[in-house]
């Protein structure tokens, strides 16, 4: 079974997709976003790290990115039993939050 909690928060979540927003799509770390998801946890939200490429594909890239420390939570982007987060930033249109932006 995923462990998918790294820690927990009691703040609003985020979440950010991987490819195509935290990293470009030549594996660059795209520092705008990530300088944004730091942000949010600096605030106090939850921050979900997600991918369609899979739990372990994610995990891979927030260890990668040297983000753990900042991420509570990490998903299989189409897992139907993660949690709907109050915001999603992905690089692509999407509905999988309250609030969805494209970055």
């Amino acid at each position: 079974m995923e462990d998918n909690t790294l820690k927990s928060t009691s703040h609003g979540s985020v979440a950010f997709d991987v490819d195509g927003t935290l990293v470009d799509y030549h594996d660059k770390p795209r520092m705008d976003v990530l300088s944004l998801l730091t942000n949010f946890k600096r605030l106090g939200f939850k921050v979900i790290v997600w991918s369609g490429g899979g739990y372990d594909y994610a995990k891979t890239w927030v260890y990668k990115l040297g983000i753990a420390a900042f991420v509570d939570e990490i998903y299989d982007k189409h897992d139907l039993g993660r949690p709907v987060p109050d915001m999603c930033f992905d690089d692509e249109r999407v509905s999988l939050a309250d609030k969805n932006f494209m970055v």
